[in-house]
């Protein structure tokens, strides 16, 4: 849906040089906006993880999520 949202068309799936850390912190947010407790954090932590091994399989020089972060808020 975020990327519905966002105009970009994943018919063929998402390209590589489309996911950038802009783009990763607007997925954030957007988790953020939907998710109760640590949801956002989860689902985010798991979308790092598939980016990094992208990179391990030289589909990216460097993870791009590596700069991205979320808080998680108690309470």
């Amino acid at each position: 849906r975020y990327l519905e949202d966002k105009g970009i068309k994943q018919s063929k799936g998402l390209e590589p040089k489309k996911i950038t850390p802009d783009l990763i912190k607007g997925f954030a947010d957007y988790l953020e906006s939907i998710s109760k407790g640590e949801g956002a954090h989860s689902y985010l932590a798991r979308f790092k993880k598939m980016l990094r091994q992208a990179a391990k399989d030289n589909l990216f020089i460097k993870s791009p999520a590596d700069v991205v972060f979320i808080s998680v808020s108690r309470g």
